[in-house]
Formats: C-alpha cells, structure tokens, sequence
C-alpha cells in the first residue's frame, strides 16, 4: 500500500475521531448547562419564597434555553450566568407570576371540580364529566409546558401568551406534539432514573421543549420583537 493512501486513512480517521470528540465536549456542556440552570431555579424559586419565585425562575430558565437554542449566547463564567438569570427573574417578576398562577388557577379548579363528580358518582353524566374534565386537565398540563417558550419568545401579556399556546396546540397539533413528546420522553427518563431529577429538574425538559419548538420551525427564529426583561 501506498504511502499517500495510508496518509489519507490516518486523517480520515483523526477527522472521525474530532467529530466524536467534539460531540461528547457539546453533550458535556449542554449538561453542565443544566445542570447550571437547575440550581438557579432552585436557588431563585426559593429566594422568592417558592409561591412568588417559581414562576419567574422558569420564565429565567425559558430565556436563556431561547437564546440558547438561537446560538446568542456568548460563552461566559458561572458568574454571568447567574447575573444574567438574577436580571431575567426580576424583569419578568410579574408577568411570570400572572401567566403561571393564572394556569395553575385554571388547573386547581378543573381538579377540584373532577373530584366533586367523581364523589357525586352520577351513573354515566358523572363518568362522562370527568372524563371531559380529565381532557381539559391534560389540555392545561400541555399549555403549562408550551406557555414559557412562547413567553420568552414573543413580548405579550400573560393572556396573549396563554392564547398563542392554545393556538398552536389546536391549529398545528403535530408541531406542539414534538416538544410535548419530548417533555414526556424526559419526563420517563426521570421517572425510571430518579438521580436526574436533583441534577436537570425543570431546566432539563424546559430547555428540550424551547429547543425543539425553535429548531422544528413551530417559532419563527427572529420574532418582530425579541422581548427583553421587563
């Protein structure tokens, strides 16, 4: 065999051998990520006493998956990351809060009220109403999902957010079935593995749906208007 042919084996497989590195160094940062953003959730949910810092700890986690997702995040220290999610958990204090209590109201009154039929034991009215009840339930768990994505992606009240989120989920079912899927897959993963949960917890499904939905085209990748805290 000749000397160039072994020269061209040798960089075809030094060539292989820097993609597979190179994609390992991208899994590991992108866990890291996660593992970054899932503390600042925690740390940030319970620095609003967990009532009024869960939701804009995942308004924060939603922004930084968006830009992200958009490759416009600039590689920076721990110290960046966390003074840059601080600004976001506290330009979105109120917006997140609304749109977040206005969907748990929403879920707290469908259960409620699925538990009073189901006590009430009406024959087949009452199957069929909580069964109907049992569907907008799982309507606003997927709305729940999509909401945040949308929130970080377009500047709109909480109301305009959660319309949007109802828009794409009954008008392009299989673009919203994507991520949703995806939050399901993760969502096994951690069930059958419960060790991921303390290490990606909401970042780690919060970060899969926003990349998906922008990379799957169900969000435009340069909105009108990208918003910025508010």
């Amino acid at each position: 065999m000749s000397a160039p042919a072994v020269g061209k084996r040798q960089d075809r497989s030094g060539s292989g051998t820097s993609r597979l590195l190179a994609v390992h160094l991208r899994i590991a940062d992108v866990l890291l990520r996660l593992v970054q953003l899932h503390a600042l959730w925690v740390g940030w949910t319970l620095r609003g006493g967990v009532v009024l810092g869960v939701f804009p700890a995942t308004a924060a986690v939603a922004a930084i998956a968006r830009r992200d997702a958009l490759g416009r995040t600039a590689e920076g220290s721990w110290g960046e990351l966390r003074r840059d999610f601080a600004r976001q958990w506290r330009g979105q204090f109120r917006h997140a809060n609304a749109l977040g209590w206005i969907l748990a109201a929403a879920g707290a009154l469908i259960l409620i009220e699925e538990r009073v039929m189901r006590a009430a034991g009406d024959g087949a009215i009452g199957v069929f109403v909580a069964g109907v009840l049992w569907m907008l339930g799982a309507g606003v768990a997927a709305l729940g999902v999509l909401v945040w994505p949308l929130a970080a992606h377009f500047d709109a009240r909480p109301l305009a957010v959660i319309r949007g989120a109802v828009v794409l989920l009954l008008g392009r079912p299989l673009a919203a079935l994507a991520p949703l899927g995806a939050a399901a897959a993760l969502a096994a993963a951690y069930y059958l593995v419960p060790g991921l949960i303390p290490a990606f917890g909401v970042a780690g499904p919060l970060w899969l749906v926003t990349a998906v939905l922008l990379r799957g085209g169900a969000l435009p990748a340069a909105p009108a208007a990208a918003p910025e805290p508010r």
